[in-house]
């Protein structure tokens, strides 16, 4: 049995899904730039998330030339943000009063790829940023994931932390910064034999909040 101390949490597939609205924002992009018949998906987006933003817009348009996939990714940025700001993403059941209850024995914090604002409006449109200790991101960072997840473990003099994210990326920088990984298989990826899933967050703040990890 190995007791927690700390909980890190991934963003995108872990806490929240915004891929719906983020598919209709650089739906808009495209359109604004003129490129037809390249639609994006909601499941394109999930697939890419956890990548950081410039990698999930060279993933997707991978087959068009370098300028314009740089002219796109700035108008996607801007197009994300004016709808997020509105729609906002769709928190997975129980996130809100789970966060809440495992603030009160934890120390919480969220390592995500995502850019500075996506992070700052989702702690902010949720009220969650009394919850966390603290949080980082590669837009403001610019540092791999697993050089993030290290950095939160030395700063904070953690323990006994976990990792909670949805795919093998997060399964893969966990295990390089040596902090255990729990699986959120309810996400948008996949892991490899993962020693914790958990199917949902009501599942992942009941076995956290019984005594088993603390």
């Amino acid at each position: 049995m190995h007791h927690f101390d700390s909980i890190i949490f991934d963003l995108d597939g872990t806490l929240w899904d915004a891929s719906v609205t983020c598919a209709e924002a650089w739906n808009i992009a495209l359109k604004n730039a003129g490129i037809i018949g390249c639609e994006v998906t909601a499941d394109q987006i999930r697939e890419v998330s956890g990548l950081p933003f410039e990698e999930c817009v060279g993933v997707l348009f991978r087959g068009l030339p370098q300028d314009t996939i740089e002219r796109l990714a700035v108008d996607i940025d801007a197009q994300e943000s004016a709808a997020l700001r509105v729609r906002g993403g769709q928190l997975y059941e129980n996130v809100a009063a789970g966060i809440r209850e495992l603030a009160q024995r934890y120390k919480l914090f969220i390592v995500s790829n995502c850019q500075s604002w996506y992070l700052q409006l989702f702690l902010d449109q949720h009220d969650m940023r009394q919850n966390f200790l603290a949080s980082s991101c590669h837009g403001d960072m610019s540092l791999d994931k697993k050089d993030m997840i290290s950095q939160i473990c030395g700063s904070h003099s953690l323990q006994f932390p976990i990792y909670i994210g949805d795919t093998a990326r997060d399964q893969l920088a966990s295990l390089q910064a040596g902090v255990k990984f729990g699986f959120a298989s309810y996400g948008f990826g996949h892991a490899d034999q993962p020693e914790y899933t958990f199917s949902s967050f009501s599942q992942l703040t009941a076995w956290f909040n019984s005594g088993k990890a603390a």
